[in-house]
């Protein structure tokens, strides 16, 4: 905030913003020049005063002081050095309760949360900072249980967005239904929310800097409906360089799995059911005898079965390209656990597969989880 003499209030361009220029206010708001005009916001002292102490205390001052610069329309002018849309989205939430700001999964939560966070810390207005923050940490998974919930369901998601699709090109796209993680990072980041930077690294690592998030209606209409993509645009030198270690670390975990899916389900159990063969070979023994040579060898149907099924349906997931370009360790893992039904197991073998998997998908989240802590 800053003075500005009533003249030169005067001989700037003004406009009245449409819907935040009440008649009945009693202070006007004047934002910074944009392209040589001032927006100006005539709303209701207590209301300001209210949510804000750093307003409260500025208000208090005669005119000329702390921000104060006059009148304007028979009502106090306090000049703000913030962008139009900044004050648009503070009063927005001051004069609209139902303001659609906590949309659950809102892709574009975090561009409109950074201009309240903004706003919030500047003039001390906690109660949106905290809600801000609470919002955005329950936009993404914070645990290995939740983490294994929402790329579930995302993966369900991009299952049947193509069907969808087919029957009706208008559904909407999967990747307005989720979280975006380039902008989620930027609002994290610049305002000291680490909880939620896991998870937004780990989607972003899944991607490709080529998966761009569209800028128009036309780029739009391009885009594959189960697509995932991220504003790269909003990513800072240091944010870049922790995606690509992020990237790095997922790629080296998925070129392993090979060797835990063979740990879960090509090991035979003690107590699997297992073929036992029995060859007998009539041949002559070193002394020119007729004799009977037994060959026993073993087999487990569990082993065929899952070797089998591995081959059929996970060459392509864990080909050296896609495990470079778009890791994915924990999808990959929970696609494979729900596979196992299918693959006609034993019980004996089954279960501790299954638990098996669960393990190191705990075991690969808390690894990579750990490398963001300070």
């Amino acid at each position: 905030m800053s003075t500005m003499d009533v003249e030169q209030a005067s001989t700037t361009t003004t406009a009245h913003h449409e819907s935040l220029y009440f008649p009945d206010g009693d202070l006007v708001i004047a934002s910074s020049l944009e392209k040589g005009t001032r927006t100006l916001f005539r709303v209701h002292n207590f209301m300001v005063a209210r949510h804000s102490p750093v307003f409260r205390d500025m208000l208090s001052f005669p005119a000329g002081e702390s921000g104060k610069t006059g009148f304007y329309d028979g009502s106090p002018l306090v000049l703000l050095h913030d962008d139009v849309e900044e004050i648009i989205a503070l009063l927005d939430v001051f004069y609209n309760p139902g303001f659609p700001l906590f949309r659950h999964n809102d892709p574009d939560f975090p561009l409109l949360g950074y201009k309240l966070m903004k706003m919030g810390r500047k003039y001390q207005i906690d109660t949106i900072c905290a809600a801000i923050t609470n919002h955005l940490e329950q936009q993404w998974p914070l645990t290995e249980e939740s983490v294994r919930r929402f790329l579930r369901s995302r993966e369900e998601d991009e299952e049947s967005c193509f069907d969808e699709w087919r029957a009706d090109p208008s559904t909407k796209h999967i990747w307005k239904m989720y979280p975006e993680p380039a902008s989620a990072i930027r609002l994290a980041v610049d305002f000291d929310i680490p909880s939620i930077l896991p998870a937004a690294f780990y989607m972003l690592a899944t991607m490709t800097p080529d998966q761009k998030w569209p800028k128009s209606e036309k780029e739009e209409m391009r885009m594959l409906k189960a697509d995932r993509l991220a504003r790269w645009d909003l990513l800072h030198e240091r944010e870049r360089l922790t995606y690509y270690e992020s990237k790095y670390k997922l790629s080296v975990i998925q070129l392993q799995l090979d060797k835990v899916f063979q740990h879960s389900l090509l090991h035979r159990h003690d107590d699997c059911i297992v073929e036992w063969t029995f060859d007998y070979t009539d041949k002559e023994d070193p002394d020119g005898e007729r004799a009977y040579i037994e060959t026993e060898t073993w087999d487990a149907p569990c082993t065929r079965a899952a070797d089998r099924f591995i081959s059929k349906h996970f060459q392509y997931q864990l080909s050296p390209y896609l495990t470079l370009t778009h890791p994915d360790p924990i999808t990959r893992l929970l696609q494979f656990e729900k596979s196992i039904p299918t693959m006609e197991l034993c019980q004996t073998c089954e279960l501790p597969a299954k638990r098996h998997l669960q393990e190191e998908i705990k075991r690969i989240w808390e690894r990579f989880a750990k490398s963001f802590q300070p």
